[in-house]
């Protein structure tokens, strides 16, 4: 579960920097069924709409844009020749 539990360290910047509902920094037992905890995830999940930023990548850290909405997740012809 490490994966989730990085995400859930992201997502829990996220909400301070956008001020929003706060999120813990760490899972709790029994998460699963913590239905407020579920709220705020569903909340920042799917209610959140970004319109400007960037996206990073975990595996190479690009950066990818985020315009009107639409991330551009397309990468230039001299980054793809590595």
């Amino acid at each position: 579960m490490i994966h989730g539990e990085v995400a859930l360290v992201q997502a829990a910047d996220t909400t301070d920097t956008l001020n929003l509902a706060e999120v813990p920094k760490e899972l709790t037992e029994g998460y699963e069924q913590d239905e407020m905890f579920l709220r705020k995830m569903h909340c920042m999940l799917l209610e959140v709409d970004v319109l400007e930023d960037t996206l990073q990548s975990p595996e190479s850290g690009h950066l990818f844009p985020i315009s009107c909405g639409i991330p551009n997740m397309l990468l230039n012809n001299e980054e793809t020749e590595m």
